[in-house]
């Protein structure tokens, strides 16, 4: 076994490892990791928690032993053992910027962060939850799937009485009305077509 690492920035898919006798197996997602043989598919106590409590615990797997590489964090693997350590953290700063500097920025960045998102070859879908947040997503990724139209596009809302209104306000039936959102990626399968 040779010298092994591996690192995850901030905003990327998370790496899962689980470490073994002879090393160390990783992967972008649980699945990948229990393919391996060396991996038990075995859920403790503080991985039943995570999916009955829905709670994310930095670090932390579902399956006994498996670990999640932190945002920042660099995972090192060599004859030695298993080190970790952080090259990069986020740096808390006075906001000094005026309002209409403030709209400007975050109204750049979250329109980078969804085009750049929205590129694919299969067709996306949003999912609204009738909240703020989802419905920027989604009409910032509406916008973009016009300017660049890959694959088609559909949206879909959760209703409550709560959210209906707000949720038809945000996607007019369009086209190309929507792209998928809301915290994870929802791939529609060509049955739903």
């Amino acid at each position: 076994m040779g010298d092994r690492h591996a690192g995850r920035r901030p905003g990327v898919k998370p790496l899962y490892y689980f470490p073994t006798a002879d090393g160390v197996v990783f992967g972008s997602e649980p699945k990948a990791l229990l393919a391996h043989p060396s991996v038990p598919r075995r859920v403790g106590q503080d991985g039943l928690r995570e999916v009955l409590e829905m709670v994310k615990t930095p670090e932390q797997g579902i399956f006994s032993g498996m670990n999640e590489v932190r945002p920042g964090q660099l995972v090192r693997v060599d004859r030695s053992g298993l080190t970790k350590r952080t090259y990069w953290a986020l740096e808390a700063r006075e906001h000094t910027d005026d309002l209409a500097t403030t709209v400007d920025t975050v109204r750049g960045l979250l329109e980078d962060i969804v085009e750049r998102q929205t590129v694919s070859d299969v067709p996306l879908c949003s999912l609204l939850s009738g909240g703020l947040d989802s419905s920027v997503i989604t009409a910032l990724a509406s916008r973009a799937g016009a300017r660049a139209p890959s694959a088609p596009s559909r949206s879909t809302s959760r209703s409550t009485a709560r959210s209906s209104s707000w949720t038809r306000c945000a996607a007019p039936p369009t086209p190309r009305s929507c792209t998928t959102w809301s915290s994870t990626w929802a791939r529609i399968t060509a049955r739903s077509s």
